[in-house]
Parts: C-alpha cells; sequence; structure tokens
C-alpha cells in the first residue's frame, strides 16, 4: 500500500522489528491507499470538562450507537484521490481547461492537499511534478479511469525507493524500473492526481462530511499486511504479501476473536465478493480477511457472507453490530490500479445510499445508530487513555478549528486519545511521529479498544470496562433525508 510518510521518519530501517508509530495507533481506515472507514451517523452525549470517558458508575457513551460499518478498497494514495480536493481560490495558470476547479478550502479551515505546493519526482534525467490528470469529467475514453496503468510497486522494496529517504521523490525512479517499457505518458501518470469533478462521491463524502489528511500506513508495504494490523494489531512480522502460504502462521488474536468471546457475543461479518475464477476462490474461500486471518475464517465460517447479503441485512433491519466489507482483491471496483475507478465510486455509492435511505427503504433507520466519528491524536495523556469535553474551542488544533467553522458553534462533545507524554527535551513533532517505546508494545488498537469497549464489556459501566476506545457519544448531525445524497453525474459511470 503506497501511502505518503512523514519524511523525518525513515519507515524502512528494520521494518521487521519496529514497533508501529504512534499515528498508526489511531489507524482506522480509507481513504486512500489501504483504508477508508465510512461512518453515517451518530448518537447523542456529553461529559464533563476533560472527564474521563468512563468514571464511576456512568454509563458509556459507546452505548448510544450500535452499528459501525468499515469499508476498505485497495492500494490509491490520498493525493492521487484526494490531493485536489480544496484549491486556494484562484485558478493555477496550468490547471487543466477540461476540469472544474475544486472550491476554496472553507474559511477558517486548513487541508494539506497539493494546491500551492510543487511537488515532483525523478528518475535522475527528467523531473516530473505533480499535476491534475488532464481530462473531462464526463470521458468516454476507459483509459482516462485507469490511472496509473501498468500498476504501480507495491512492496517493501518499491517503497523504500518512492520514499527516497523520506524526501518523497522516488516515484519515477521505481516506476521505470518496475516497468522499462512504460510510455512517457504512462510514467507521467504516476504523478497525476484526480480532480473532485473526476470523482464526484469520494470527494462528495469528504467535503460534505469530514476527511484525514495525515493518514499513514501501519507497514510500508502491501495490502495483506496493513488488513492484518487493521483487525489484529500486528502483521505476524510478515511485511510482504507473498508467500500466501505464511500466512497460515499468522496466529495473531483478532477483534474478531474477542467479539466472539463477549457474553452475549456480538454480531459481526465479513461481507466479501467472491472471485470469479474458479482458482481464486479455492485461493481466497472468505475473501483477503480469510485468508489473512485463516483461524477466523476456520472457526467462524458462517460469519463471512456475499457482499450482496449486506443490502439485504440493511433492508430486513438485521444489520450486525460491526461489519467490515471487502471487494475482490485486484479486482474491477476495489479502486486498485489500474481498475476504473468509476467502479470503485458506483460501490461506495451504492454503501452509503444503503445507510442513507433505510429509514424510508427498510423497517430499520440506520442513520439513527451508526456513528459519526471524528478522532484526534493526543499527547501528554497517558496512552490509550481517552478524555472527553462537552464542548469549548480548538485551541491551537487546526483541525478543530475547521470543524467550529464549519458547524459554526463550539457546543459539541470531542475526544482526546492519548498517545503519551514526549520526555523532557525531547522534540514533540518527533515523538509523534516516533514509534511506540517497546514497553508500550502492549497496547491494544483504538479500533480494536473501540469495538470491545462498545460491543464485548458489559455493563458498560467504568467497574466493569475500564479501557474504552475511540468513540465517545456526538449530538445527531445529520443531513436531511433527500439532501444529503451524494451525485452520480457522470454519464459514464460504470456498473458491473
Amino acid at each position: 500500500m503506497s501511502e505518503r510518510y512523514p519524511s523525518r521518519v525513515d519507515p524502512i530501517a528494520d521494518a521487521e522489528h519496529r514497533l508501529p508509530p504512534r499515528r498508526a495507533f489511531l489507524k482506522a481506515s480509507a481513504a486512500a491507499a489501504g483504508a477508508t472507514l465510512l461512518s453515517s451517523c451518530f448518537g447523542g452525549g456529553g461529559g464533563g470538562e476533560d472527564a474521563p470517558l468512563l468514571g464511576g458508575t456512568e454509563v458509556d457513551p459507546l452505548s448510544r450507537f450500535d452499528h459501525l460499518v468499515v469499508v476498505m478498497f485497495e492500494n490509491r494514495s490520498f493525493d492521487n484521490l484526494l490531493g485536489y480536493l480544496y484549491s486556494q481560490g484562484v485558478r493555477p495558470a496550468d490547471w487543466p481547461s477540461k476540469v472544474p476547479m475544486p472550491p476554496p478550502v472553507p474559511a477558517g479551515q486548513s487541508f494539506d492537499g497539493l494546491f500551492g505546493k510543487v511537488r515532483h519526482s525523478d528518475d535522475g534525467t527528467q523531473k516530473i511534478y505533480a499535476h491534475p490528470h488532464d481530462f473531462a469529467p464526463g470521458s468516454v475514453t476507459t483509459t482516462d479511469w485507469t490511472h496509473p496503468a501498468p500498476d504501480p510497486g507495491e512492496g517493501l522494496a518499491h517503497t523504500a525507493t518512492q520514499l527516497a529517504g523520506g524526501k518523497m521523490t522516488g516515484f519515477v525512479d521505481d516506476y521505470r524500473k518496475k516497468h522499462e517499457d512504460a510510455t512517457a505518458d504512462e510514467v507521467s501518470a504516476i504523478m497525476g492526481s484526480y480532480a473532485p469533478a473526476h470523482l464526484s462521491v469520494l470527494s462528495g463524502l469528504a467535503q460534505q462530511f469530514a476527511v484525514f489528511d495525515h493518514w499513514y500506513c501501519a507497514v510500508p508495504s502491501e495490502t495483506y499486511c496493513n488488513r492484518s494490523f487493521f483487525h489484529a494489531s500486528t502483521s505476524s512480522g510478515f511485511v510482504e504479501n507473498e508467500p500466501k502460504s505464511k500466512w497460515s502462521g499468522n496466529t495473531a488474536p483478532t477483534i474478531f476473536d474477542r467479539l466472539e468471546a463477549g457474553s452475549p457475543a456480538p454480531k459481526w461479518k465479513v461481507y466479501f465478493e467472491k472471485p470469479a475464477s474458479e482458482s481464486e476462490r479455492q485461493t481466497y474461500p472468505h475473501g483477503l480477511t480469510g485468508l489473512v486471518h485463516p483461524e477466523v475464517s476456520r472457526k467462524y465460517p458462517e460469519k463471512f457472507v456475499d457482499y450482496a447479503k449486506f443490502a439485504e441485512d440493511i433492508a430486513r433491519g438485521t444489520l450486525p453490530a460491526y461489519s467490515f466489507i471487502e471487494r475482490v482483491y485486484g479486482g474491477h471496483d476495489d479502486f486498485h490500479p489500474p481498475g476504473d475507478v468509476r467502479n470503485g465510486e458506483e460501490v461506495l455509492r451504492q454503501i452509503y445510499e444503503a445507510i442513507r435511505t433505510s429509514g424510508t427503504t427498510g423497517p430499520h433507520d440506520y442513520t439513527q445508530d451508526t456513528l459519526l466519528l471524528v478522532v484526534f491524536d493526543d499527547v501528554d495523556i497517558p496512552l490509550g487513555g481517552i478524555r472527553v469535553r462537552k464542548e469549548g474551542g480548538p485551541g491551537t488544533h487546526k483541525g478543530m478549528a475547521s470543524i467550529v467553522q464549519e458547524i459554526g458553534t463550539t457546543k459539541f462533545p470531542r475526544l482526546r486519545v492519548g498517545i503519551g507524554t514526549a520526555n523532557a527535551g525531547e522534540d514533540i513533532v518527533r515523538y509523534v511521529l516516533s514509534p511506540f517505546r517497546r514497553t508500550e508494545a502492549g497496547s491494544s488498537s483504538a479500533i480494536r479498544r473501540t469495538i470491545r469497549s462498545r460491543f464485548i464489556c458489559r455493563p458498560r459501566t467504568a467497574s466493569s470496562c475500564s479501557s474504552s476506545g475511540l468513540m465517545s457519544g456526538s449530538s445527531p448531525i445529520r443531513a436531511p433525508k433527500g439532501e444529503g445524497s451524494i451525485s452520480t453525474e457522470n454519464p459514464t459511470r460504470r456498473r458491473r
């Protein structure tokens, strides 16, 4: 999974033995090169000023939601899909005439994208600068929608070349080495990005709800390791996909095991698309999750169901507490290059619309009990600690200032997730981006702790469940039905 990586950290050195960085502690999923967490709506709640999330006999605010849906797509970077999500308000001279300009960054907010920045990559002979793809949103030329093609390198060695020791200038060099016969246009496309007008669904969700603009993969490498980290907080030391047979040794406990150990056990399902060929069905009988966590699929095969059942469960009002959605790995609609990105857009639209319209099409309105989550990592709180504030100003946190500006009020709950405290004199930036210390290695990931806190610990009070995860209560902030739909105006959008 290629992703942006902080330049002050060397993610390659001793990769098999390093602990994940602190920022990976908040890994929840993307949109971009690996993981996207979709959440619809909401709960209610409050909490005292800097009060613990759980204290005394206070009921856990997590009890205000009943469903968590995670959708994970494949192998696209933040810059490739959302780098041009917002503009700086002035049309650059070299902006393609065929492509509508993105909206400016909302007043008082910040967005770390590509506008106003000079980024390039080279192979020692030629520099190619970051740029938006130059084709109209209504293009009927399939190759416009499959950049980059062929697929760029994904493994640890490829990532090391791409990162170029933190300078982030090795993408062209790595691409040329992998595809020696690539054309000039194909090489140029490796530094290209889609504009919001090209990706109306993904960009629409990011602009109407929220987007993480500093989201880093847990392992600077391929798919399997990062998917393992998502549910187990480890990849058992593996940093490459192949050989597939080695994943039979990935027996680390997962959040699925924790859910099954609950009393009563909360319901969960992995909704996966079955491969078309018989050989691939033999390799992935329970999708990627089943391959990466073979013990889980062996013990709970009935929990791995066909992707189509997700819409059926929503229609019937039987959506489980935790839903994990995955499309065919490297297929036509999981965003994996060189797949047509319009197909991934359509999948995302269908999932979002199924949740958004559930109250009018089925017996249960899932917009009422699916949490909208805004997460911030924080220092100077004990590792894994959670504090929630009922309201207040943003202080120096630009992300919080952005939210305040957007919704026009400071009266909403927010939480602080602890990643520990820097040593005296230690640079705070280096601390935040640093790996965990060995003494901190036992901490659960935020996603696992969140699911454990909400769906496993009963009754949900401080005495029975003292370590909470990411989520806290929040007031309903939901687009009225009929007004929150995502546009699919592109007439060439294909469905499978």
